[in-house]
C-alpha cells in the first residue's frame, strides 16, 4: 500500500512549478494546494505490486467540494482518496 500526503505534495509541486516558471505537463492533474497526481504513476505502482493507494488531502468548502476532489482523484486511479475539510484552525497551522 502507498500512503500519500496529498496536500503537502501539491504545495511542493506548486512551488517547483513557480520556481521553474513552468506549467503542469498534460499527464499530471493538479489543483493548487489540494492535489497533484499522475495517471502514469498509477501504472508504475501496479507494476511494483501496490495493492491500494491512500491519498490524504484537505480542501476548503462544503461536502460538494470534498466530493468533487474525491471523484477527481478516483478518476486518476487513486482507489482510496481521503478528503477532509480544511478548517480555519488547520489552515493557520499549515
Amino acid at each position: 500500500m502507498v500512503f500519500v500526503d496529498g496536500e503537502n505534495l501539491a504545495i511542493r509541486y506548486g512551488k517547483m512549478l513557480l520556481n521553474k516558471g513552468a506549467d503542469p505537463v498534460p499527464h499530471i492533474v493538479y489543483r493548487p494546494n489540494v492535489y497533484v497526481w499522475s495517471s502514469g504513476l498509477r501504472r508504475i505502482l501496479l507494476l511494483g505490486g501496490t495493492v491500494r493507494t491512500y491519498y490524504y488531502t484537505l480542501v476548503e468548502g462544503d461536502e460538494l467540494a470534498r466530493e468533487t476532489i474525491h471523484d477527481d482523484l478516483e478518476r486518476t486511479g487513486v482507489e482510496a482518496p481521503r478528503v477532509f475539510r480544511k478548517t480555519k484552525e488547520r489552515a493557520r497551522r499549515g
